[in-house]
């Protein structure tokens, strides 16, 4: 792709040993419609062509990192901002532009706002709902459980 491909062939994970499955043959759709909506590949022939593209999006993203600095420095430093509430606001207008982009459908999630499935139920499992519950010791992590020793085997003290 970023060498500007004229067509990219997704193969189902299964073609190999069988007929793709329904399943197979939706992952690599969805992969290719990722590809086209999500990551902007699309939106130029070819990307890394002289290496223009690649240094115009550099230059933008070093031209607003800059601009960020410069408004933290004007009211005193990070720990000013922290106080005056500028990082919160400022994520939080991210959050808001993000899912405004996501609603008029200027920015294509897929799964999310496109191609999305009547009926299909979309589950993400957080990593502190291992086992379905909410707070309490449910929600902390839990911890290995020691390797069983072979039988007869003590453990060895440190000499200290």
């Amino acid at each position: 792709m970023l060498g500007g491909t004229q067509s990219l062939h997704t193969n189902s994970m299964d073609e190999t040993i069988a007929l793709p499955s329904d399943k197979a043959v939706k992952i690599a759709l969805r992969t290719q419609q990722i590809i086209a909506h999500e990551i902007g590949v699309t939106e130029t022939i070819d990307p890394l062509g002289g290496s223009y593209y690649l240094e115009s999006l550099t230059n933008t993203l070093e031209a607003q990192a800059e601009d960020y600095f410069r408004q933290i420095d004007a009211m005193g430093g990070v720990v000013a901002g922290i106080e005056r509430g500028f990082f919160q606001r400022e994520i939080a207008r991210a959050a808001y532009q993000y899912q405004q982009e996501m609603e008029r459908k200027q920015r294509i999630i897929v799964g999310v706002n496109e191609y999305v499935e009547p009926g299909e139920k979309l589950e993400i499992p957080h990593p502190l709902h291992r086992r379905g519950g909410r707070g309490g010791a449910e929600a902390r992590p839990r911890r290995a459980a020691p390797h069983p020793r072979p039988e007869g085997v003590q453990r060895e003290r440190s000499r200290r």
